[in-house]
This record gives structure tokens, C-alpha cells and sequence, in this order.
């Protein structure tokens, strides 16, 4: 109760006015405050009364879980609060769930009816990526497409659960991923699949793992070299890529120091709008969000900075493989080539 009776009456009378219609500049019914605040016994008695449940329900039940009070929560849901059925409210519900490692929760959540087929896949992939296992076990027992790759604000390049597992170098939920049918195959927007983010990790046993459960012919030196021939890397950068040094280190410059190449069996094949491109480079110091591709159309080194899409030539590979602290550096700054 709030307190005490005058609290009660007092609620009693703005529920009236809210679902009577009467103050419809009253942003918050009593029954939502009253979740609130915590007020369990409130809360049913404005169900009793005949509270509207039909309104804000996702709000009742975000709150609801806010405060770990589940039997508000059950109670709410078995008298009929339910979520708008759409992927918004989906992905809030679980966003909600993160890390409250409770498996009373999911049985509440049962009740919900939720289309996991439908609108599972969203919060599947956070879930993996915040590394939260029972709820990613979850979202897959209940039929959550376990492949899900739509961009989103938070996945802008379209990755599966798996990659972002991978990304994270979560090498144990990679391989509880692996074991429940998930696709390593799958790439994202800029080609970057579980294996080579591995290797960029520098997480060899991952990488052995990966690299072991993909098809054969990605890294036989022959069929790669069929692979990458329409992309006409001269020979000389073939030759470098191939023998490294793959860590090139420039201490003397301002804004990169460092950065590392991908070598000629795992540089990956990229589509830019319509354009196939090469990515070369695996890391780069302080600015992850730059891409350096190989351009065959005119044999040069392009960069693509992914945040704000912007693509521009930068040098030949002879040029860069000579100064890349130059070239690297230059790109921050928004050098193209020529200039």
C-alpha cells in the first residue's frame, strides 16, 4: 500500500480521472507508478478496481523487472499485461534481462507467448555479445534464429551471433555456438567471419579451431590464389603478404605508431557498393574503424572510414609498403591520393 489509506484514496482517484479520460495530460497511470515504486499491494488493488491493462504494458513490465520484484511480474502477466509484438519491445524486454541471471525470470517470460522464431534473433546476438549465457540459451531453446545477421544501430555490418562471440574472444561461447548449428561461414558486411577475427585477436587456439571447421579449400594456397587472381595484386605485394614483416611500426608519427596486415591467406574479399575490393589490413593503432582495400580497377590502395562512409584512393602499394606511417597517418587526416 502507499502508506495509507488518504495514499490509496488519492490513487484510486487519479486512476479514475487517467482511464476515464478526464486528465490526459496525466503522463503516467496510477498502476504504472505504482509498479514503480514497488507497491505490490497497490498494484493489485488497482488491478482489482478495474485498472486499464491494455495500456503501457511494456512499460508495466520493463518496470516490473527493474525493480526484481517477479511477483509483481507474474502477477501482471497472469492477469494479462502483455508486450507489443514487435521487435522493439522484444529487444527492450531483453535488454532488461541482461545479466539478472535469474531463471525465475524466463518462466514468467514463458507466459509472454512471444514469437522467438520472429523476433528472437536481435536479442539473441546481444545477448552473446554481452556474453550472457543463459540468456542466449534461452532465446535458441525457444526457437531464435541462432544465424541472425540484420544491421542494426548496434550491429551496423549485419554479424551474426557467432562473429560478435568471436569478436568479444569469447573462444567458450564461440564453441557453444559452434556446437548449437551455428554458421562460421556467414560474413559481415566488410568480410570479417569468426575466423579472422580470431586472428585478429591473436587468439591462435580459437584460430586453430575456426580455421579447422571451415571449408578446405579456403586455406590451400592454390585454390586462394585462384580465389584472388581477378584482383591483380602485383607481385610484389603478393610476395610481401606472404613473407611479412606483417607488423609495420612507425614510433615517430603523431596519430597511428602501428599497424598490422593480413596475410595473403586470410586478406578478405569485400563488397563496397558493387565494387569488389581486398582488406588488407587487420589493425591499426587508435583507429579501428578504417579499412585499407585493394582496389583492382586502377591497382591502388584505397582506405574506407566505415563510421562515415568515406572512400578515397590513397597510394600505390609500392608507395605505401615504403612509408606506410606516411600513408596511414595521411589517411586519418583525409589524404587521397595525389594530394
Amino acid at each position: 500500500m502507499f502508506g495509507n489509506g488518504i495514499l490509496a484514496k488519492g490513487a484510486m482517484e487519479q486512476f479514475r480521472m487517467v482511464n476515464g479520460g478526464e486528465q490526459e495530460h496525466v503522463q503516467k497511470t496510477p498502476l504504472e507508478l505504482a509498479v514503480q515504486e514497488n507497491r505490490e499491494n497497490m498494484v493489485r488493488l488497482l488491478v482489482e478496481r478495474g485498472a486499464d491493462l491494455t495500456q503501457n504494458g511494456d512499460e508495466l513490465i520493463f518496470a516490473a523487472i527493474k525493480c526484481q520484484n517477479y511477483s509483481t511480474l507474474s502477477y501482471l502477466v497472469e492477469a494479462g499485461v502483455r508486450l507489443e509484438e514487435n521487435q522493439r519491445s522484444i529487444y527492450h524486454l531483453f535488454s532488461f534481462l541482461e545479466g539478472q541471471k535469474n531463471p525465475e525470470l524466463l518462466t514468467i517470460v514463458d507466459r509472454l507467448q512471444i514469437d522467438f522464431k520472429r523476433y528472437g534473433g536481435e536479442p539473441l546476438r546481444t545477448a552473446v555479445w554481452g556474453g550472457d549465457r543463459m540468456l542466449a540459451e534461452y532465446l535458441i531453446q525457444n526457437g531464435a534464429d541462432i544465424d541472425y545477421h540484420k544491421p542494426d544501430e548496434m550491429f551496423p555490418y549485419a554479424s551474426t551471433p557467432v562473429i560478435e562471440a568471436a569478436r568479444q574472444n569469447d573462444f567458450h561461447m564461440v564453441r557453444w555456438l559452434v556446437g548449437q548449428g551455428a554458421d562460421i561461414t556467414i560474413p559481415d558486411k566488410y568480410g570479417d567471419r569468426p575466423y579472422t577475427l580470431a586472428v585478429q585477436n591473436k587468439n591462435q587456439e580459437m584460430a586453430a579451431y575456426l580455421r579447422n571447421l571451415e571449408p578446405e579449400d579456403w586455406h590451400n594456397e592454390e585454390n586462394r590464389a585462384q580465389q584472388l587472381a581477378a584482383y591483380k595484386m602485383p607481385t610484389e605485394m603478393v610476395e610481401y603478404l606472404k613473407t611479412g614483416p606483417l607488423r609495420l611500426e612507425f614510433p615517430e608519427q603523431d596519430e597511428v605508431q602501428w599497424a598490422e596486415l593480413y596475410s595473403y591467406m586470410d586478406v578478405l574479399e569485400v563488397t563496397w557498393k558493387r565494387e569488389k575490393l581486398l582488406s588488407v589490413m587487420a589493425q591499426m593503432d587508435n583507429y579501428p574503424d578504417y579499412l585499407l582495400l585493394w582496389n583492382p580497377k586502377d591497382k591502388r590502395l584505397w582506405y574506407l572510414d566505415v563510421e562515415h562512409e568515406e572512400f578515397h584512393a590513397l597510394a600505390t602499394w609500392e608507395d605505401f609498403i615504403a612509408d606506410p606511417g606516411k600513408y596511414l597517418n595521411g589517411m586519418i587526416i583525409g589524404w587521397e591520393c595525389g594530394s
